[in-house]
């Protein structure tokens, strides 16, 4: 599943959760924490009633809002059932945050990334062929039994 979220992120330019900021005339691509702050004001709520909800700290949900600290994993798909958002697209920019930030400061960043985009398609071409293999296999066991017990 992440692998397919990853290659999902990254054969497009521009996903559900950037915008363009036309007041000051560039491409603003909102991060996670921007995100999360936007549903909840959105939504009228207090950072104690989303935290209380989502059941953590409301010091910690306030630092991921300020993009202090990175939500885990869990908390942004306890996020995304509280506002009732597509999990995989509140799942793409939280990934696509983590490897901002680890790539940000790699001069091969880029060519990384293609590389990257490259294996993932190859190993989930694998996994798509190994998954239809086991189909095979599976119906013909099926149809073994089916005239083992006629």
């Amino acid at each position: 599943m992440l692998l397919l979220i990853i290659i999902l992120w990254l054969q497009k330019s521009f996903y559900y959760f950037w915008t363009l900021n036309v007041k000051s005339n560039h491409i603003k691509l909102k991060n996670i924490a921007e995100i999360i702050r936007e549903l909840r004001e959105q939504n009228g709520l207090l950072l104690r009633q989303v935290a209380a909800e989502i059941e953590i700290d409301q010091a910690l949900l306030s630092k991921i809002e300020r993009g202090e600290r990175m939500p885990t994993k869990d908390q942004v798909i306890r996020l995304a059932k509280f506002y009732k958002v597509d999990l995989n697209e509140f799942l793409i920019a939280f990934i696509s945050d983590k490897l901002v930030y680890e790539l940000q400061n790699e001069e091969v960043a880029l060519k990384a990334m293609q590389v990257l985009k490259r294996k993932l398609t190859i190993s989930l071409k694998r996994k798509m062929a190994d998954k239809k293999l086991i189909e095979k296999l599976l119906m013909s066991c099926r149809a073994i039994a089916l005239t083992g017990l006629g």
